[in-house]
């Protein structure tokens, strides 16, 4: 999963030029979020909504379209609505931030149920060891994933590249792993470096839609 997508559609293009069966994440209202999304879209990467929401340290910089703390059940909703709109064709929600809100069972209780009823999957990308989120996902019925690793904390390569072994592990002990990292060029260096390989060490690649549960 590549996450904070809308603002470079020259990104998506580095993307796409993997030839891999990857999914992207969009926020909301960015410049070219739309635009980003329906290309994805239309070349065969799942797309989901980035959706910004309250980090536990209160710190600005979340952007139009974040759900924050004390909002009530209808403003959640209308944010949400309005987010989704903004990212035509997601098939899924993941959290941007969130370390906060993801651990209050109320507001999470309240996406779930949007989600439910429109369809659509979350994945949450764990910015909290204490996320709720996953579990309430599955309680509402909302085909649901969980972040297994973060594969560019560091923008060193070296460091990435321990991540990407760290994925292709846990893939092997558990059956699948999810991976999140960003569309920086260490980043994208070290997956065209790595994803050719994974057939040969027994991994397949798979959008995230293949995962969900």
């Amino acid at each position: 999963m590549i996450d904070d997508m809308g603002q470079d559609v020259r990104l998506l293009d580095e993307i796409e030029g993997l030839n891999m069966p990857l999914s992207v994440a969009v926020l909301p209202y960015q410049r070219h979020s739309s635009e980003i999304a329906r290309k994805a879209r239309s070349a065969g990467l799942d797309v989901l909504l980035h959706m910004p929401m309250q980090p536990r340290e209160k710190i600005g910089g979340l952007g139009q379209g974040a759900l924050k703390d004390g909002m009530t059940e209808e403003e959640l909703t209308k944010t949400a609505v309005a987010d989704l709109a903004s990212v035509p064709g997601a098939m899924g929600v993941n959290n941007h931030m969130g370390s906060g809100l993801t651990e209050e069972a109320a507001p999470m209780r309240t996406l779930m149920g949007l989600l439910n009823d429109k369809g659509l999957f979350f994945l949450d990308s764990r910015t909290s060891s204490a996320s709720v989120a996953y579990k309430t996902a599955q309680d509402a019925g909302v085909r649901a994933a969980t972040r297994d690793v973060f594969l560019d904390d560091s923008n060193d390569p070296a460091d990435i590249e321990k991540q990407f072994q760290r994925m292709v592990d846990i893939a092997r002990r558990r059956g699948q792993a999810v991976a999140i990292g960003h569309p920086r060029p260490a980043t994208l260096y070290v997956l065209r470096e790595r994803l050719p390989g994974l057939e040969k060490q027994g991994i397949e690649l798979v959008r995230i839609s293949e995962l969900v549960k």
